[in-house]
């Protein structure tokens, strides 16, 4: 008889438990590999996210109002549909720039990391970037301390980050004026992750009056990956040439070797990176290129969609085991096409488009089961973000908020 009550109480335990965790926002599993020595793997699947996004296998976080003053970062439960402002504190009405998760018109390098959240958020008060820690449980809030470098950082809105074996990523640039004219930079940088007193400048250019350069990071492994791209002298305005070089930084002894420098037929701005190839999108014409690390080659590995297309997809959305594209097909449809790195079209899909959909655009990130988009009210009036299902292309509403 004890023991049956024992049991009894057991299960009305876990009933109970379980129905207080919909209220609340659920730690889950992160896609952050732990490494031996407590350091943790940047989260590739969204890597190549253009907003505030992060997830867990079930919870996702994202900007809610992008661009706004009033711009506030929520969470949702995929489980329990429960969503919420990602702030943790009980009596916080989140009305005001007093809540933990107001955050004035956007952040930026916003990424799950082991346990936490990370993400810098512009003080307007010291006019500086703070780099902020949050607990996935939205507690434990934590201000870990400014971002410095003479101005590389502040205002800058093509700041991209991302946090690899203990130490934080950041690319992004100075830009001013001198001599009357004015000028760009490029710089990346990094910080050891709970100590942001050094700043180790891995790459820093030139400054640049006219033809400014495009500069992006990818940590794979103990390395990390970037590339320099700029115009070609002879056709600064084409996008079908340009001049690339690839580097990587080693994490441990802080080296710096370039595998490729010279000027290639495809513009060069998205990038991915496996063990043997680094794989580069051209929205010209839809072509994935792939770069051989040990022979130092690039050839065309295959196309998205169409090869000579009507209308471009947006093409190298890379997202871990995949290459994502979206298009308008006409003014009533909108496809949708996944490839993977072989070439293999995983899903090719057109349907009805909807209004937000016609909306401006960014792609969020991806796992096994949906790709994640962000539509901005540009021509309709409301903020959606859905998941699009891999295997048949149909999307659901994650979020839909009117602005």
């Amino acid at each position: 008889m004890k023991r049956i009550v024992k049991i009894l109480l057991f299960v009305l335990a876990m009933i109970l438990l379980t129905a207080c965790q919909q209220s609340e926002i659920r730690n889950g599993s992160t896609k952050t590999m732990k490494n031996s020595d407590n350091s943790y793997d940047c989260d590739r699947s969204t890597l190549h996210s253009f907003s505030a996004f992060a997830k867990t296998e079930d919870t996702v976080f994202f900007l809610n109002g992008y661009g706004r003053p009033d711009a506030i970062l929520m969470y949702k439960d995929l489980q329990s549909g429960v969503s919420g402002p990602l702030c943790g504190r009980p009596e916080c009405l989140h009305q005001d720039s007093d809540c933990n998760a107001s955050v004035p018109w956007s952040v930026r390098a916003f990424s799950v990391y082991g346990d936490q959240l990370y993400y810098i958020r512009h003080n307007p008060q010291t006019q500086k970037d703070e780099l902020i820690s949050l607990g996935l449980d939205a507690t434990r809030q934590r201000r870990i301390g400014e971002i410095k470098g003479n101005g590389y950082y502040n205002q800058s809105s093509n700041l991209m980050g991302t946090f690899h074996r203990g130490y934080a990523f950041f690319s992004g640039g100075e830009s001013g004026i001198e001599d009357g004219k004015e000028y760009q930079k490029s710089t990346i940088v990094a910080y050891k992750l709970e100590d942001l007193d050094e700043e180790i400048m891995v790459y820093e250019g030139e400054k640049r009056f006219e033809n400014g350069e495009n500069v992006s990071i990818q940590p794979y492994g103990n390395q990390l990956y970037y590339i320099v791209s700029e115009h070609t002298e002879e056709a600064p305005e084409s996008f079908e040439t340009s001049v690339l070089k690839i580097y990587t930084w080693d994490l441990d002894n802080h080296e710096v070797k370039c595998l490729f420098s010279g000027v290639v037929d495809f513009s060069a701005y998205a990038f991915w990176v496996s063990d043997d190839l680094i794989y580069f999108s051209n929205p010209t014409d839809n072509r994935i290129i792939s770069f051989s690390k040990d022979e130092g080659t690039f050839e065309t590995a295959f196309y998205m969609g169409d090869q000579v297309p009507q209308n471009h997809l947006f093409c190298g959305n890379f997202a871990n085991d995949a290459v994502i594209a979206i298009t308008f097909e006409d003014e009533d449809q909108i496809r949708m096409v996944i490839n993977d790195f072989s070439g293999e079209k995983l899903l090719d899909h057109t349907k009805k488009r909807e209004k937000y959909e016609n909306n401006g655009r960014f792609f969020l990130g991806s796992d096994e089961k949906a790709f994640y988009i962000h539509f901005l009210p540009t021509m309709a009036p409301e903020e959606v973000i859905v998941a699009v299902n891999r295997e048949n292309g149909e999307s659901t509403i994650l979020v839909r908020s009117q602005r």
